[in-house]
């Protein structure tokens, strides 16, 4: 897969977050095949630093409210299957996060 377009694959997945999003969060929604670590890091780091903004010290980024929409409504054009791919491991992985979190009280 091309770095564009692997870059712009990295945007629709993690469009599914409402928010901020961290690094492991956007890893488990991930296709197995794609380094979404890099993909996010060479987003924010190459010319393209204005799409991921660092939102908190704890790690949090998200994407500017702009290309988050465009993000979204790309998601929405490739199709129900991968839409709904994202969307399950979004949850899958919140409701992990929530069971971690349960777990340590």
């Amino acid at each position: 897969m091309g770095c564009l377009r692997r870059r712009s694959e990295c945007c629709w997945r993690v469009s599914v977050f409402a928010g901020g999003f961290t690094a492991e969060a956007a890893e488990a929604i991930a296709d197995e095949d794609e380094d979404t670590l890099y993909s996010l890091e060479s987003l924010r780091s190459n010319l393209l630093s204005s799409v991921v903004v660092r939102q908190r010290a704890n790690h949090h980024v998200s994407l500017l409210q702009t290309v988050a929409d465009f993000a979204s409504a790309k998601l929405v054009e490739v199709g129900e299957t991968a839409k709904t791919a994202v969307q399950a491991a979004h949850a899958r992985y919140f409701l992990g996060y929530s069971d971690d979190m349960v777990a340590k009280r």
